[in-house]
Parts: structure tokens; sequence; C-alpha cells
């Protein structure tokens, strides 16, 4: 009988010893668990910032291309009316100049 005691000591021992080292590899497993994911959501977050980032000076860029479009299309048209109206370079001068030359005129 002892020995069926001792066997069922040692067998409980050993069963009691595997769930310890079970408890210990999930304790490592659920760490390196959550050390990945805050990882990888940290990896996440910096990748979405530098898109921000380049997608911001992306729309930047464009926005600048588009005004510097629309001026030049806006001075062409300024142009094409004045050829349009055969306006010169004497006679398209501004006003306030043209007002000024009038006035000494006058005197």
């Amino acid at each position: 009988m002892t020995t069926f005691a001792e066997n069922m000591r040692g067998l409980a021992a050993d069963i009691a010893s595997s769930r310890e080292a079970r408890q210990a590899w999930l304790g490592a497993l659920r760490a390196n668990v959550r050390s990945f994911r805050r990882d990888t959501a940290a990896a996440i977050r910096r990748e979405m910032r530098a898109a921000s980032r380049e997608r911001k000076a992306w729309v930047s860029s464009v926005r600048d291309e588009i005004g510097q479009m629309r001026g030049q299309l806006s001075s062409d048209f300024r142009s094409a009316r004045r050829a349009w109206r055969g306006v010169t370079a004497a006679r398209s001068a501004p006003r306030a100049a043209r007002s000024s030359a009038r006035a000494k005129r006058s005197r």
C-alpha cells in the first residue's frame, strides 16, 4: 500500500508542477500578446500620423498649383479681353495714374 500511496503523491506533485508550469506559460503568453498589441497599435498610430502629414502636404501642393493655374487663367482672360477691345498698353494704365495725369493737364 505504501507504494500505491507514494505513486499517488508523486502523481499529485507532477500534476501540481505541470499546472504551475502551464500557468506560468499562459502568463508569459498573455504578457507577450499585450506587448505585441501595444507595439502594433503604436506602429499603426505612427503610420497614420505620417500618412496624414503626407496627405496634408499633397493637398496643400495641389491647392497651390490650382491657385497658380487660376491666376494664369485670369491673366489670360484679361489679356484676351484687352485684345478684343483693342486696348493698348498706354490705355491700360491704372485709373489712378490716368486720373492724376488728367488733373495735371487741367491745371
